[in-house]
């Protein structure tokens, strides 16, 4: 009876020992290993050792001053470039405008370029028209007083103008001289002696 009862009993503690125990999983179930299952176990932390004690702290020696630099003279400043959208930026500027519009013909670029060349066209017309303006209200500046626009006081210019051309040639020719070398084979010789003609002393 005794014999038996220890019997069950160590059935009983195997059994629950086998129960107890974590059944380990099979290899094909266990795929996040791969084909290698080896593993490497994590390094063990170094324990600090105890019995050192640190080194005492040392205070830091204090930065060095920066050294005063002498003050460097104000540099001159840089010219300013010409004013935007005067004659001198326009001059410097239009045709750069004008090839980036070329090179690239967007609607931007274009309009750009056209915007810039109305501009300058706005600018030429208005100093036209004050030229103008100052060319009517000073005599000296007025052309028509050297050269009438009528047509009757134009011929008499032209009149006056001829006969003090000839008086001037009558006079070269009196005090100067000219000699003609020419061939009787050259025909620029020949087309040359007509002009020549006009000097002779009348």
């Amino acid at each position: 009876m005794i014999r038996v009862g220890l019997s069950a009993g160590l059935l009983l503690c195997c059994g629950v020992s086998a129960t107890a125990a974590p059944e380990p999983s099979r290899f094909y179930a266990r795929g996040a290993e791969g084909w290698f299952w080896y593993a490497e176990q994590p390094p063990e932390a170094d324990e600090p050792d105890e019995t050192l004690e640190p080194p005492p702290a040392v205070a830091a020696p204090p930065p060095p001053e920066p050294e005063q630099l002498p003050s460097a003279p104000l540099a001159a400043a840089a010219p300013a470039g010409p004013a935007p959208l005067s004659a001198a930026w326009l001059r410097a500027n239009l045709e750069r405008y004008r090839d980036s519009a070329i090179d690239d013909p967007s609607q931007g670029n274009v309009a750009l370029y056209l915007y810039l060349q109305r501009l300058a066209i706005d600018k030429a017309e208005r100093f036209a028209e004050a030229s103008q303006r100052v060319v009517w209200s000073d005599p000296l500046l007025d052309e028509t007083t050297r050269r009438p626009l009528a047509t009757f006081a134009a011929n008499l210019v032209n009149r006056e103008a001829a006969a003090n051309r000839e008086a001037a040639l009558t006079e070269t020719a009196r005090v100067a001289g000219l000699w003609f070398l020419f061939r009787a084979d050259c025909p620029y010789c020949e087309a040359q002696a007509p002009l020549l003609e006009v000097l002779r002393v009348r």
